[in-house]
């Protein structure tokens, strides 16, 4: 808040030029550097600071989430898809990086997870839409079962579910790609549980119920399923 109340990007430079200078092997202070930069939407001369600081020290977590955090912001703003992409991996891999050093860290399930929501929003092919939405639901699913703290998880779900409930083009290619024989969890669950949203729940109990036989350890799935029987008048005991 203190760097955010000088009101110019020179003088916020200012400030930070003069950290450096103070302390010029302080790996947080270029973090601060970048993540100043980064609000300020200097996204090419915030990675030149956090990548400054993983030099200092590269065995820091939070540089990590930075450096994705960042590398995630030049993904969505780019004109170039082909450049967008390559950022977009390259975010990926520090988000995954973190997770290596710490399964159990949510800021890095929630951070990816977002990631994905972000570049399905940004595209205008459905099929895409679909795929990115099943991947960060997968990383939502893998973060709530080792994560203490889940809101945040709870909260990209959400979103999700708020893209799919849309467009029905969205429902289509969700409904396309949950039809293969070979299809994992993720991209059925996310198909009933778009039926039940959109008051279909025959539908949800159809594409849930072989899923939940198949894999009773689906949670979420178990919840969606019973939601959606409830709808359909089932007794509660069944």
């Amino acid at each position: 808040r203190l760097v955010d109340s000088i009101r110019t990007l020179e003088g916020r430079l200012r400030f930070f030029e003069q950290a450096c200078q103070k302390d010029p092997m302080s790996a947080y202070v270029r973090q601060h550097y970048a993540r100043m930069l980064s609000r300020s939407k200097q996204f090419n001369l915030a990675l030149g600071q956090i990548e400054e600081a993983l030099k200092i020290d590269s065995e820091i977590r939070v540089l990590h989430h930075t450096k994705g955090v960042i590398l995630s912001e030049l993904a969505l703003s780019t004109g170039s898809r082909d450049i967008a992409r390559r950022r977009l991996v390259q975010s990926e891999d520090e988000f995954r990086h973190c997770l290596s050093l710490n399964n159990k860290d949510e800021y890095a399930y929630q951070t990816l997870a977002s990631l994905y929501v972000d570049w399905a929003r940004s595209s205008s092919d459905p099929l895409e839409v679909a795929d990115y939405l099943a991947k960060a639901e997968t990383v939502i699913n893998d973060g709530l079962r080792q994560v203490r703290v889940r809101e945040g998880l709870w909260l990209v779900s959400s979103q999700i579910q708020d893209i799919l409930g849309n467009r029905s083009e969205y429902m289509k290619a969700l409904q396309r790609a949950a039809a293969g024989p070979s299809v994992g969890v993720v991209p059925k669950y996310l198909l009933g549980r778009a039926y039940r949203k959109a008051g279909d729940p025959r539908n949800a109990v159809n594409i849930l119920k072989p899923l939940v036989e198949a894999n009773p350890d689906e949670f979420r799935a178990c919840v969606e399923l019973a939601s959606a029987m409830k709808d359909l008048g089932e007794p509660y005991a069944k």
